[in-house]
């Protein structure tokens, strides 16, 4: 997650538990469930300027889902 993450998938270290790990750490650290999940994909993706292709699910728009309970 955050601006870092592209990085993390290039380099092809993939760790599955990576995000969901980063979320909890968020989340423990005082915000709130959706400013986490804010902070890795819309205000990411506003901050690399790529908001047009990524960063929410909409039609068109790359994704990948992490889906938590």
């Amino acid at each position: 997650m955050g601006t870092d993450e592209l990085e993390f998938w290039r380099s092809l270290v993939v760790v599955p538990t990576y995000a969901s790990y980063e979320l909890t750490e968020l989340v423990d650290r005082g915000l709130t469930p959706l400013a986490a999940i804010l902070a890795g994909t819309r205000n990411t993706a506003d901050t690399l300027t790529t908001f047009d292709r990524v960063g929410s699910l909409k039609p068109s728009k790359q994704a990948n889902l992490l889906l938590l309970n």
